[in-house]
């Protein structure tokens, strides 16, 4: 069994969670902004994982993870490299202030970098559309990190979605 971490434990669980919100938030408003489709967006409950998920972040097989998320239709890390990459490093432009969060959305930029490397796609501009798209939508993924934490999910079909767990 892993030890719990001392960072998460000294946090509290409203800070946590509104910090995984404006994460989870910079993700879709960015996608969107770079015209992305996002097809939902969990902060609590279980998010399905597709296949591109998988594949990015290392995970063993698709299905649903116990966690929130941010889901983007596969096919767009094939069409749209730069705009999904840079998307996926978003929240490491947009400190949450809780070190765990922020340290996990610093790995996924560095992860963002090195797909970027292997489809011959340059790391800087994924990294300065990132930095760029995040400046010019911070309103918009500060509305829909409160939306998450007031719904828990979010689509752009339904709007906000209360959470069933």
């Amino acid at each position: 069994m892993s030890t719990p971490s001392p960072i998460i434990d000294t946090v509290p669980p409203d800070r946590f969670f509104q910090a995984v919100c404006l994460h989870e938030a910079a993700h879709a408003a960015v996608a969107l902004a770079l015209g992305l489709t996002v097809e939902e967006v969990r902060v609590t409950g279980a998010l399905s994982v597709d296949k591109a998920t998988k594949q990015l972040y290392g995970l063993s097989e698709p299905g649903e993870l116990p966690a929130g998320g941010t889901r983007i239709p596969d096919e767009f890390l094939e069409t749209h490299p730069r705009e999904l990459l840079a998307a996926m490093a978003a929240p490491s432009v947009m400190p949450t202030g809780v070190e765990a969060i922020d340290r996990y959305a610093a790995a996924e930029a560095a992860t963002a970098n090195t797909v970027a490397l292997e489809r011959g796609v340059d790391p800087d501009d994924v990294a300065s559309l990132s930095a760029a798209t995040v400046g010019a939508q911070a309103s918009r993924i500060r509305e829909l990190a409160s939306v998450l934490a007031s719904h828990g999910a979010w689509s752009p079909e339904g709007g906000p979605k209360h959470s069933s767990t």
